[in-house]
């Protein structure tokens, strides 16, 4: 499984917020310099995070970005489908016009609950890592 760019960058940024802001609003500007990540790539992740609700904008001359909400409960998996649309790998494969379809639906059933199995695995994983859990884990590894 690859995470995405996306993920990865929306997960530093946050954290960054987190970190660093202290309950004040973080410029994407400032964002961007300390995690060498692109402006204009963190201005289109922040529309995402916050169109779901993650983020909040603060106009003026100190604004910025701040954590919508409380930390403890957001999860890596809220931020994954803030940006991606879906946390778990997508199980059912469109079949091309020209195959055809099996005849004995047992394997075909068979590795989709495979791959059930392993969203439902990948989305508890996920759901167990909290903003505040992975802020903590960076003050314990410096």
């Amino acid at each position: 499984m690859r995470i995405s760019t996306t993920t990865r960058y929306s997960l530093m940024a946050l954290l960054d917020i987190i970190h660093y802001g202290k309950g004040e609003p973080v410029s994407v500007a400032k964002i961007a310099q300390r995690q060498h990540i692109p402006v204009n790539f963190l201005e289109q992740l922040f529309l995402l995070l916050r169109k779901s609700g993650l983020v909040k904008s603060i106009m003026g001359a100190r604004g910025g970005f701040i954590i919508k909400g409380n930390i403890k409960t957001i999860t890596v998996a809220d931020v994954i489908k803030a940006v991606e649309g879906h946390v778990a790998p997508i199980y059912r494969t469109k079949t091309r016009s020209k195959l055809k379809p099996p005849k004995d639906k047992k394997v075909l059933n068979t590795t989709e609950n495979l791959w059930k199995d392993l969203g439902a695995l990948i989305i508890k994983f996920f759901k167990g890592y909290s903003l505040d859990k992975l802020a903590r884990l960076i003050k314990t590894t410096r």
